[in-house]
């Protein structure tokens, strides 16, 4: 359910935010994505993916071994993006509320309260995410679901740059962290890995050794 469905469930065409006050109104939001979430899971069951996926316990093929995992963070958009939405937001509907009356106050603080529903998502599922490499795949899981997954035989052969798109995304102090866009070259398969340390981004480096 996006944006439209979420105004819909709550009426919100006529300008007016629940009764019940904002911070009920995000949780109520993240249950709609939520169920959104589940139906997409339930209709891509059948395939390969969302087998659990719990490293060493499950998921392993025979013979094969986890060489380097790390827990996924979040991308930078959705960072600078929430930080602005706090920082910014409240002058910006206040002013509106004053200038240009309610309605578009309203209208704003719905705008922003999405904004903040799917920030609040996106650090959920970030710290459910983990990447592993194994020595015969690269894998993404969350909450101990395979998500994603591409076998290391696909790189054989093939030029890195042709494959893997490199950049640092933020820095804390002096530690840089980046975002590696892994395309399997036999399928078209795109992987993305958010928040990954230096050493991460040596290893994936790696990988068409």
């Amino acid at each position: 359910m996006g944006l439209p469905g979420i105004r819909a469930h709550w009426g919100l065409c006529g300008g007016s935010i629940p009764p019940s006050g904002p911070i009920f109104f995000i949780f109520e939001c993240l249950k709609i994505i939520g169920a959104n979430d589940h139906t997409k899971f339930t209709k891509r069951r059948g395939t390969d993916l969302f087998e659990d996926f719990p490293p060493p316990e499950e998921g392993l093929n025979s013979g094969e071994e986890v060489v380097w995992s790390q827990r996924a963070g979040m991308a930078a958009r959705w960072m600078l993006g929430g930080a602005c939405c706090i920082v910014g937001s409240p002058w910006v509907i206040l002013l509106a509320y004053a200038a240009l009356g309610s309605f578009v106050g309203n209208f704003l603080l719905f705008i922003v309260l999405i904004g903040l529903a799917l920030t609040i998502l996106e650090f959920v599922n970030s710290r459910r995410t983990r990447y592993y490499l194994t020595n015969t795949r690269i894998v993404e899981a969350r909450g101990g679901l395979l998500q994603n997954q591409i076998p290391l035989e696909s790189f054989q052969g093939v030029q890195l740059d042709d494959f893997l798109e490199m950049k640092s995304t933020y820095s804390e102090g002096a530690k840089t962290f980046y975002q590696a866009r892994i395309r399997d070259p036999t399928s078209g398969k795109l992987m993305i890995l958010t928040g990954l340390n230096e050493n991460a981004r040596d290893i994936i480096l790696k990988l068409s050794e």
